[in-house]
C-alpha cells in the first residue's frame, strides 16, 4: 500500500504492521535472474541484460544447482557516489521478492519474503 503520511492516514498505520524505507531517487525495475543471465525489466516491459550473477545458497538438482533460475525481484536502480573516491557506482536496491527459483511467493507475508530474500539471494552473493 502506497500513501503519504498525513494526519488522516495515521489511523491506517495503527491498524496493521508496515515497513518504511527512504525514498530513493532512481529508476524502478523488476530483475529476472535465470541460469543464463540477469535482466532488468522497466515499466514499459523492455528487457535489458545486465552483468550480474546470483549463486544459489541452497543446492538444487541438475543444471540450475549453481545459480538462481527464474527468481524475480522488485527494486530500484540508483547511482551512488563513493565518499572516498567520488566515483559513481550503480546499485540495485531490492524492495521485494516475487518468485524464487520458479516458485511464486507473493501470497506469503512480506516479513517471510524478506527473510527468504536475505537468506537465499543476498547471502548467496
Amino acid at each position: 500500500m502506497n500513501f503519504s503520511i498525513f494526519r488522516d492516514n495515521l489511523q491506517l498505520l495503527r491498524q496493521r504492521y508496515y515497513y518504511a524505507t527512504w525514498k530513493a531517487d532512481g529508476t524502478r525495475y523488476m530483475m529476472l535472474i535465470t541460469w543464463d543471465g540477469c535482466y532488468v525489466i522497466d515499466r514499459n516491459f523492455c528487457f535489458q541484460k545486465v552483468e550480474l550473477r546470483f549463486p544459489c545458497k541452497s543446492t538444487n538438482k541438475g543444471i540450475f544447482e549453481k545459480t538462481h533460475h527464474y527468481t524475480l525481484l522488485d527494486g530500484e536502480m540508483v547511482i551512488d557516489i563513493e565518499p572516498k573516491t567520488q566515483k559513481q557506482e550503480r546499485r540495485y536496491l531490492i524492495y521485494d521478492l516475487i518468485a524464487i527459483n520458479q516458485v511464486f511467493i507473493m501470497e506469503r507475508p512480506f516479513s517471510e519474503r524478506w527473510i527468504i530474500l536475505e537468506n537465499e539471494v543476498i547471502c548467496g552473493r
